[in-house]
Parts: C-alpha cells; sequence; structure tokens
C-alpha cells in the first residue's frame, strides 16, 4: 500500500488531496457497496466508478470524492479529494476505510484455508479485490443497522433516508463542488436530540438511551 501527492490538477480543485495505491486487484465499489443503506443513502452519491461520501470527523464536517483509476503500471489506484472542516482528518482516515488495514494472511493459510466450507473458499476465490472498509464512524453505522432490526429492510431505508434529510446537514460544498443533495448524517449528539413521536419537539432521546 503506498500513499502519494494527487496530480496537480485534483490538488488544485480540492481542500485536500492524495492518491492510494492498493496492492494487488482492488474493487473500491464492492468494498465499499456494504456501506451504503440503498441507492438513496443520503450520506453517499454514486457517479458511475466514482464513489462520494459526506461524514462528520473530530474537526467537523467533509465531503470525500473516491475516484478509481489505473497506475501507470497498470495497477490500481484511487484518487482522494476532500472539502470541508474535517477535509484533512478524512483524508487521514481514507486509506483504513478503503481497506488498507485489511489482512487476509490468517484467513489464506492453508492449514486454516482447507479447514473452510467450499462455497466460503469459492467466494474467498472470486473475490481478490474485495477488502474490509473500517470507516471509525461506528454511529453512522450503528444507526441505520438498528433500524434495519426493528422494521423490514425498505421501511428501514426509508425511514433512515427521512431522519438523515430531517436532522442532518447539508455536506461541505453541496451544489457547488460537490453533488447536489449530499447530506451528512447526524452526530450522535444530534440523534439524542431528535424528538420521539408524539413527544412534541423536546425533550430528545437522551434520558432514555442506554449505554452500549
Amino acid at each position: 500500500m503506498t500513499i502519494a501527492e494527487a496530480p496537480p490538477r485534483l490538488a488544485a480543485a480540492a481542500d485536500v488531496s492524495l492518491r492510494w495505491y492498493p496492492e494487488g486487484p482492488y474493487s473500491l465499489s464492492r468494498t465499499l457497496g456494504p456501506l451504503l443503506r440503498g441507492n438513496s443513502d443520503p450520506s453517499f452519491c454514486v457517479q458511475g466508478a466514482v464513489i462520494w461520501n459526506a461524514f462528520t470527523t473530530p474537526a467537523g464536517p467533509a465531503t470525500m470524492r473516491l475516484a478509481p483509476g489505473g497506475g501507470d503500471a497498470g495497477g490500481p489506484l484511487v484518487d482522494i479529494q476532500s472539502w470541508g472542516p474535517g477535509a484533512a482528518a478524512a483524508a487521514q482516515a481514507a486509506p483504513r476505510l478503503l481497506g488498507a488495514d485489511d489482512d487476509w494472511r490468517g484467513f489464506d493459510e492453508p492449514a486454516f484455508h482447507d479447514t473452510l466450507p467450499r462455497m466460503v473458499r469459492e467466494a474467498r476465490r472470486r473475490s481478490p479485490a474485495v477488502r474490509l472498509p473500517s470507516s471509525g464512524r461506528m454511529v453512522d453505522q450503528l444507526v441505520p443497522i438498528i433500524l434495519e432490526q426493528k422494521v423490514t429492510v425498505i421501511e428501514a431505508r426509508r425511514a433512515y433516508r427521512y431522519l438523515v434529510h430531517r436532522y442532518g446537514t447539508p455536506a461541505p460544498r453541496a451544489g457547488s463542488s460537490t453533488p447536489a443533495g449530499l447530506v451528512v448524517a447526524p452526530t450522535a449528539a444530534q440523534w439524542l436530540q431528535i424528538p420521539r413521536p408524539g413527544s412534541g419537539t423536546r425533550p430528545g432521546w437522551g434520558h432514555s438511551v442506554r449505554p452500549l
């Protein structure tokens, strides 16, 4: 895995940019696909092979553009561009999001690999370009997963879209440098302030939420 400076034309168009070279085969869409809550996830925008993602970092909100490409020697690469107060933090965390820390050596060890069911071995053989992403954003992943355990997936994703549009915030540069309609999901504190149905506008859920 190698991190390098992005070409000048990409660097000039964003607040922060870099280029990431994964080792071996790589698929951006199949790696990040599990993070999207359906085709209308407000925090993501897919434009062909390019994936946009808006989220909160410790430094503030950020919008990130991820574009796959081929390296000079024919190897894969991903160009990373980010905007907003959290642009630097987003770019720094991008390789882990893209699966840079994913390590299949133990899984592929013959002594272990041979003990796996045939379908598992076949899935691994057919998907060498898939990495396991690490977003570091637990709340962003937990909220939609919890909703999906309460109702059907269709209902859960509809509810999640509504909540993010209603209580989230516009992504940095949305509608100018970045896609219009892209939304940053609420932070943990903001989720706690969302009123329960029938309770009026306040108070939120804070007093009834148990720690995980």
